[in-house]
């Protein structure tokens, strides 16, 4: 399988920041951590989910936002919880709604985006018919701030699921039609945009994530794709990541998938996700 070496480089130096951030205690917490409190439920999750995408498209930012977004949330609770402080719907909506206005601030530092695109606390209470002011969503930021203990400095850095989708879709064969690629990954994204409603989905790692999703990407689209060039790719992300293959974490994806888009699984597709 012919592949531009300099694609693999990418996709190691992805690996890398990713394994030095998963270091850090919030994050060691994050991945042993589960909510159980009544409101934040799946569907609860869902609505805020869907809220967030609402806004950043509103905005005109990039949907990426929302993956960085809950992951600022799911480290906070996973800090504030073994706390034991208060944790009531109040503080649930203050903290989504900070951890979306530090997600886009921290996407603008990382791009050349405009102050167009700058979302202010203001901005944000206005969007929403919540009893948060923006005075609760500074005092959260700060909080936040104090007790999740980023690398400011770093984090704007931070690889995200679709990151490294995008580097895995350069690690097939030089030989594919690049919208054949293009197609593969507008399909891995969808499923990693909705990845972020599941909790269990988000405790999982970035890297391992992205590659389910363009398993099952390649899965669905096994016409443009021969079994070889699918074997070897597999095998390829396994010998770089040291990642096992998940069927567990591919059919939560594609069952994500599939309950937002029906009309695009047929009986043919909907058979068991093989290895």
């Amino acid at each position: 399988m012919k592949i531009d070496l300099s694609n693999i480089a990418v996709f190691q130096e992805l690996l890398v920041r990713e394994r030095d951030l998963m270091k850090q205690p919030d994050y060691i917490r994050k991945f042993h951590f589960s909510t159980r409190d009544s409101f934040h439920n799946s569907t609860w999750r869902k609505l805020v989910v869907n809220w967030c995408y609402a806004v950043v498209d509103r905005i005109g930012m990039d949907r990426e936002v929302v993956y960085v977004a809950l992951d600022i949330f799911d480290r906070f609770l996973a800090v504030k919880r073994p706390q034991k402080r208060a944790t009531d719907k109040k503080t649930y909506e203050a903290a989504i709604m900070s951890s979306l206005l530090l997600a886009t601030r921290l996407q603008l530092l990382s791009s050349s985006s405009g102050e167009s695109t700058y979302l202010r606390p203001n901005d944000l209470a206005d969007m929403t018919a919540t009893s948060i002011s923006p005075h609760d969503l500074c005092k959260t930021c700060q909080e936040i701030d104090r007790v999740v203990r980023w690398e400011k400095k770093n984090h704007q850095e931070n690889p995200t699921a679709a990151h490294f989708a995008r580097a895995l879709v350069h690690l097939l064969p030089k030989s594919i039609k690049e919208s054949s690629k293009t197609n593969l990954l507008v399909y891995a994204i969808r499923q990693i945009e909705l990845s972020v409603q599941d909790e269990r989905c988000m405790r999982v790692s970035a890297s391992l994530l992205a590659w389910m999703a363009v398993e099952n990407a390649l899965q669905q689209q096994s016409e443009q794709f021969s079994k070889d060039d699918r074997t070897e790719f597999r095998e390829l992300v396994v010998e770089i990541s040291g990642h096992y293959h998940s069927i567990s974490l591919r059919k939560r994806l594609r069952s994500l998938h599939q309950d937002s888009y029906p009309n695009a699984y047929n009986n043919n597709n909907n058979e068991l996700i093989r290895r």
